[in-house]
């Protein structure tokens, strides 16, 4: 039988005699307000009406009501909410890019170990598939109000590595000592045991013990940062603050495959798998309305070797000055200590819609659109009888005529009366002869209430998508929206907190984070440990927006800037960063190449010594690239080593020659000037023919071709 006192995950020393696991089901029952029951509720409706299921509606004492099957072909019914959502997802969706600054510290070390940072919270972005994260969060939160994302380490993924296990040692059979060569009647320590029998370069593996070591046995993942979307009826937090960034503690209530729990959270427990209870279906009606969802579908009835995995997380108390974590399992306390992370965080984000003051749960788009489309499908209801009455033959005739109608479909008779008008059809569709107008109307609304008109508005004006737009968007067409996307960028700032965190407790210290970059995409990459980064409070992590833009939106926005006048000057036209073909870098490029390809070489071997400049060279766009490398070799090796010194005086070299040719160029100007004048000097159609063919024969390069080496 299990016993939690023999449990190594469980910290008695720590917690001594709390409870946690009687703390965690206290917080379950204090999260469980009204109003949760309610939202719960309202959740169920709000995602059967995005799936086009209108039968369902939150009754007015917060019960579900339903339209019977039977009576589902009377009701018509369009779906006026999903297409709006749709369009606020595609207006805000985007994978986020971070950039970090120091707070107060201006020093080139603070600012190389932000941009760190910064590279290593991107890193976190392209291995945990935050883009499909994100897309899922925002579907969440516009249908639901609320939604969490997770943060932690995916033992199953990450890039593959070397497996290793404990075998014996081949000198002394496992027994951790061998006879000593010199002194027969003496024994020494085994020199393949120990520490000399651990694999240098993997301190998690530990020390094996004496007489063992370790040997590689196969491959396996390594891990690697992930992120998950949590729904919000899976998580409980403080309901206190009315506010889920200030929350004290949170508890993450999911349904789990008994033996991926058991190998997540129960090895080396002493428990067995066996103990685990299952889930039983009252168990999960219980926790949420939502898990019978009929547009889900999640409740499973059989429950079949399905278990319930409780997470509590809660920050520092006065007793427990490092939080505390718990997690259950089928019931059963497995692990109870601190918290796991050095940071002390609860690594769990909201996302949230419109958030309210003095409410737990933010109101979501289907909220706001809901009374709308309920409005809306009841008049398209009447409008819908009223049109199938309208094509039915009905007519009224006298009784008594010539002709017998009384067996004919769709004519009644009546009794004719001298002085009584004959009678009428009764209206008993319910339709006003307004319904069409009063729908047109409730559309307008339903774009107004949802904001959704001012994003197709803006997407009309324009068809290109690139980050000026996008601004552009943001400030003018949404301006609505604007308190929802700052509350966002707050979410997704704590996320780049959390992977650069996260990376910094999981990642071994000879794991390196390799990040690729490099002016107008030339490759530059650097390698690093995320040891000597720092704590992420010593940055301000800023998320935005990384929008890829095609060559035909870059030409867009240049000649929209020069009908402004903000590119009268061609040489601003040729550098401008939106510009990506040759007839606009003109030369460039090939320098830019060239000289990216010194940088790496003498990052490589820095022994070596470098090319040194070369005459007609670009040499404004050589110091340009060089300098940042120059003050990286400063700050990684200082200012006296080879490699530093080698590529300062390559510098040196490129601005000799760029004064060496102004001066050259000054003095062929010169003597143009005296031989045809001043005004002509520069006009080379001004000059006679023989002239220019001769000058033209004897002139230098121009500036600004490769020469040979550089194009290879």
């Amino acid at each position: 039988m299990y016993d939690p006192s023999k449990n190594p995950k469980i910290d008695t020393a720590y917690l001594g005699d709390f409870d946690v696991g009687a703390e965690m089901d206290r917080a379950v029952t204090d999260a469980r307000t009204a109003e949760r029951d309610r939202m719960e509720r309202a959740w169920n409706v709000n995602l059967c009406w995005y799936m086009s299921e209108p039968w369902w509606r939150l009754g007015y004492n917060n019960d579900i009501d339903y339209i019977a099957p039977e009576f589902r072909d009377q009701y018509f019914h369009v779906n006026i909410i999903a297409p709006r959502v749709q369009a606020l997802i595609g207006n805000e969706l985007y994978v986020p890019k971070f950039e970090a600054r120091p707070k107060a510290s201006p020093q080139l070390e603070d600012v190389m170990r932000a941009r760190a940072a910064a590279d290593v919270a991107n890193h976190g972005v392209a291995v945990a598939d935050v883009a499909s994260v994100i897309r899922d969060a925002h579907l969440y939160k516009h249908i639901f109000g609320l939604c969490w994302m997770e943060v932690g380490w995916d033992d199953e993924s990450g890039p593959i590595g070397l497996a290793y296990k404990s075998v014996k040692c081949p000198q002394c059979q496992g027994l951790g000592v061998m006879q000593d060569p010199i002194s027969l009647d003496g024994i020494a320590p085994c020199i393949r045991c120990g520490a000399q029998g651990a694999v240098m370069g993997r301190p998690d593996l530990g020390i094996p013990p004496s007489g063992q070591m370790m040997e590689p046995d196969g491959e396996e993942p390594q891990g690697d940062l992930a992120v998950w979307c949590r729904p919000p009826w899976e998580v409980y937090f403080d309901p206190n603050p009315f506010d889920a960034f200030k929350s004290r503690w949170l508890v993450h209530d999911s349904d789990m495959d008994r033996a991926v729990a058991f190998n997540m959270f129960c090895k080396g427990t002493g428990i067995d798998p066996d103990e685990l209870e299952e889930s039983s279906p009252s168990d999960s009606l219980d926790r949420s309305m939502v898990t019978r969802l009929p547009s889900s579908n999640k409740l499973s009835m059989s429950r079949k070797n399905i278990v319930r995995v409780r997470r509590y997380y809660s920050l520092r108390t006065t007793k427990h000055t490092r939080g505390l974590y718990g997690v259950k399992v089928g019931g059963k306390l497995v692990e109870a200590r601190s918290l796991p992370f050095a940071h002390r965080r609860i690594p769990f984000i909201p996302l949230r819609c419109h958030n309210v003051p003095m409410k737990m749960y933010p109101q979501s788009t289907v909220d706001h659109l809901m009374p709308t489309a309920i409005f809306t499908n009841e008049l398209l209801t009447q409008m819908y009888a009223r049109s199938k009455q309208s094509v039915q033959l009905r007519l009224l005739a006298a009784r008594g005529s010539a002709i017998d109608m009384s067996d004919i479909p769709g004519i009644l008779e009546f009794d004719p009366k001298r002085g009584v008008a004959p009678p009428s059809f009764f209206n008993d569709s319910g339709a006003s002869p307004d319904a069409a107008n009063m729908v047109d109307r409730l559309t307008d609304h339903a774009d107004q209430v949802s904001y959704s008109g001012d994003v197709l508005r803006g997407e009309a004006s324009s068809s290109q998508d690139n980050a000026r737009f996008s601004a552009f968007r943001e400030q003018r067409a949404v301006n609505p929206l604007k308190s929802m996307i700052e509350d966002n960028s707050k979410s997704f700032g704590l996320l780049g907190k959390l992977l650069m965190e996260t990376a910094k407790l999981y990642y071994r210290a000879d794991r390196v984070i390799r990040s690729v970059y490099g002016s107008r995409g030339h490759a530059k990459m650097v390698a690093f440990g995320t040891t000597p980064i720092g704590s992420s409070d010593d940055f301000e992590i800023l998320p935005v927006r990384d929008i890829g833009r095609s060559l035909a939106s870059r030409r867009e926005e240049l000649y929209e800037a020069k009908k402004v006048g903000i590119l009268d000057d061609p040489r601003l036209m040729r550098m401008a960063e939106f510009a990506t073909d040759g007839a606009m870098y003109d030369e460039e490029e090939p320098h830019e190449s060239a000289a990216m390809m010194e940088n790496e070489r003498l990052r490589e071997r820095p022994d070596q010594p470098i090319e040194q400049a070369q005459k007609y060279e670009n040499h404004e766009i050589h110091i340009r690239s060089h300098l940042p490398i120059l003050a990286e070799f400063r700050q990684t090796w200082g200012s006296q080593h080879p490699a530093t010194l080698a590529l300062q005086n390559h510098i040196d070299s490129h601005k000799f020659w760029e004064a060496s040719e102004a001066a050259e160029m000054q003095r062929f100007q010169m003597q143009a000037a005296q031989q045809y004048g001043l005004a002509n000097a520069a006009d080379p159609n001004a000059q006679p023919r023989a002239t220019q063919a001769s000058a033209a024969g004897a002139a230098p390069m121009q500036q600004g071709e490769p020469t040979a080496p550089e194009t290879q």
